[in-house]
């Protein structure tokens, strides 16, 4: 009854869950392209940057020349993949689970045949 108890007390209901803080919170990276990410083995304080509120790191190529992209020093590729990445969170964080939970009896139908 204890851990009944303590699961119970830490549940929410689906209108105080933020789809995008939830998605920030399960998925492990953002990482779109290599040069959003730095090597397990390489990273640190020095190595990265984490940006905006979203699991991303971008390479820094002046100290990490061998790492990621070879064109990574001069793209702008990325900077659009990061506007795309930050503008899809921010959608996301407009909506509660009870948004996209409207229709409970149709979904249940339809997992449940």
């Amino acid at each position: 009854m204890g851990s009944e108890m303590c699961i119970r007390d830490r549940a929410r209901v689906p209108k105080d869950i933020n789809l995008g803080i939830l998605i920030k919170q399960i998925e492990p990276d953002f990482n779109l392209v290599e040069c959003f990410a730095v090597p397990a083995s390489h990273k640190d304080s020095e190595q990265g940057a984490h940006q905006a509120d979203l699991p991303v790191t971008f390479i820094e190529e002046e100290k990490n020349k061998s790492l990621g992209c070879v064109i990574s020093p001069a793209c702008q590729l990325k900077s659009v993949f990061f506007e795309a990445l930050t503008e899809f969170v921010n959608v996301l964080e407009r909506y509660t689970l009870a948004d996209i939970l409207n229709n409970e009896d149709e979904l249940a139908t339809l997992l449940f045949q």
